[in-house]
């Protein structure tokens, strides 16, 4: 008797427990797509609403550390490639987190680390964005640097080897 009771009970609490799950694409989504507004825009109305102000990044370019330096950062990679455009071709989520693969195309026409080639590049990378509280607050890049140089007209050169005669 106490079984017919508790089974019916024990059925309902699992259909909404196991129908209770978040759709973390859903509340990050927009927050790292506001982001890479920014660096496709150069527009920093709504940068600060999904950046932590103690944000980190670590990538390529180096340490950055908070929105001010950010901010700069775009702005420096936007006047070397002033058609910077970053698109994301996947993106997975999961609990404090999105890791999006992406694509930046543009063409180094504008003064920066490096003279202006007037050549386009396309750049293949991933991005790690931890998020807390609704914004991001680390950010990790990775993107093969050698094609980049490449597609700008450098060439790399493996070091000179040791010299065997003097041991």
């Amino acid at each position: 008797r106490i079984m017919k009771r508790i089974i019916p009970m024990v059925l309902f609490f699992s259909m909404f427990w196991s129908c209770a799950s978040v759709d973390y694409a859903e509340e990050y989504g927009p927050i790292v797509h506001t982001f890479n507004e920014a660096w496709n825009t150069g527009n920093f109305e709504n940068l600060a609403s999904v950046v932590d102000a103690n944000y980190t990044k670590q990538g390529p370019d180096g340490p950055v550390v908070g929105i001010e330096p950010l901010k700069q950062s775009i702005r420096d990679h936007r006047i070397a490639y002033p058609d910077w455009h970053c698109t994301y071709v996947e993106e997975v989520y999961a609990k404090g987190k999105a890791v999006v693969r992406f694509e930046v195309t543009g063409t180094n026409t504008g003064p920066g680390e490096i003279p202006a080639t007037g050549r386009t590049i396309t750049l293949e990378g991933m991005a790690i964005f931890y998020i807390a509280n609704g914004k991001i607050v680390d950010d990790r890049a990775y993107d093969d640097v050698i094609p980049f140089y490449e597609q700008l007209g450098y060439t790399i050169l493996p070091p000179p080897l040791p010299d065997s005669d003097k041991e």
